[in-house]
């Protein structure tokens, strides 16, 4: 069964969070991320996401997102 990620603007950045900035993603997330960055949030099971989730607590793109495994 493939992972399932949640998607969802986030409120404050925690100090000692790791932070990426949405050049920073591989290609995949960069192209998709645009479809999941909905102020109410998102989910999905694109692996494209895996990745992130290991390099990154937050994206920065037009706000700050977590991405997480849930």
């Amino acid at each position: 069964m493939p992972a399932t990620f949640r998607i969802e603007p986030a409120d404050r950045v925690p100090d000692g969070a790791r932070v990426c900035h949405y050049d920073e993603l591989d290609a995949p997330a960069k192209e998709r991320l645009p479809n999941h960055a909905d102020p109410t949030g998102s989910t999905t099971s694109d692996p494209a996401f895996e990745s992130t989730v290991r390099s990154c607590d937050l994206v920065k793109f037009t706000d700050y997102y977590r991405i997480e495994r849930v």
